[in-house]
């Protein structure tokens, strides 16, 4: 893949350690990034993780490249931690239920 294919934003928020991808990715965007990123996840997983995160109007995917904790690699939102992605494989999270619970 080329360098340019990834939106320059997307490039330079790698730089802060995060990334926030919102509902609007197609699948192709989403295969793109991870393809550039190396994310350690599988194509299906990573979409699941995306919907479950992006449910919600207005809030992205956050994805953290600075966390040792597995935990917080993958967020819906700055505060709501969707967990290591085999939770999201094995089935789907209910990131509504989770988001009450944290309050």
């Amino acid at each position: 893949m080329r360098h340019f294919e990834i939106p320059k934003l997307l490039r330079q928020q790698l730089g802060n350690g995060y990334i926030a991808l919102w509902g609007t990715a197609s699948g192709i965007d989403l295969r793109n990034y991870m393809a550039e990123f190396n994310l350690g996840v599988e194509t299906d997983v990573f979409k699941k993780i995306f919907k479950q995160a992006t449910s919600v109007k207005f809030r992205p995917l956050v994805i953290d490249f600075k966390t040792k904790d597995p935990t917080w690699r993958f967020r819906a939102g700055l505060t709501l931690a969707l967990g290591p992605p085999s939770d999201a494989a094995e089935e789907e999270v209910d990131v509504e239920s989770k988001l009450a619970q944290s309050l």
